[in-house]
């Protein structure tokens, strides 16, 4: 049974899964046996990807492009320095592999939902792109 206040309420059942091993109640070393999996960030119609190259956020962030080409992202490298990219900018264009959420990616396919983002999030004034010019 678990402990006050929230034994009256719930109760420990044992699970059938297959055979796969549930923990106990009391097994503090317990760890999944697969990986899980983070979700992205999505804060007011927006998503963020920001993570080391191979990471989830750099797959998810090549996964929004794809599925958002009239999208709009920031670009964040501070709370006062982020710029407003389309999804299609140059800026992106690389010859050689890097990681594009190294700096985080906040994404959205409505540039104002961005701009009000950036108005919670940021300390100083979100700059538009001059290659792609998101503004228009």
């Amino acid at each position: 049974m678990l402990s006050e206040p929230w034994g009256e309420h719930f109760k420990l059942v044992e699970a059938k899964s297959g055979g796969v091993a549930l923990p106990d109640a009391g097994d503090a070393g317990w760890k999944p046996s697969v990986p899980l999996v983070l979700l992205p960030e999505i804060d007011g119609g927006v998503e963020t990807f920001h993570g080391a190259p191979g990471s989830a956020a750099e797959r998810g962030f090549a996964r929004w492009r794809r599925k958002n080409p009239d999208g709009f992202y920031v670009s964040c490298r501070s709370a006062g320095d982020m710029m407003l990219h389309k999804q299609s900018c140059s800026g992106l264009d690389f010859d050689a592999a890097v990681c594009l959420t190294a700096t985080k990616k906040v994404c959205s396919s409505d540039r104002q939902a961005l701009e009000a983002w950036s108005a919670r999030h940021g300390t100083g004034p979100l700059r538009f792109c001059k290659r792609c010019s998101p503004k228009t």
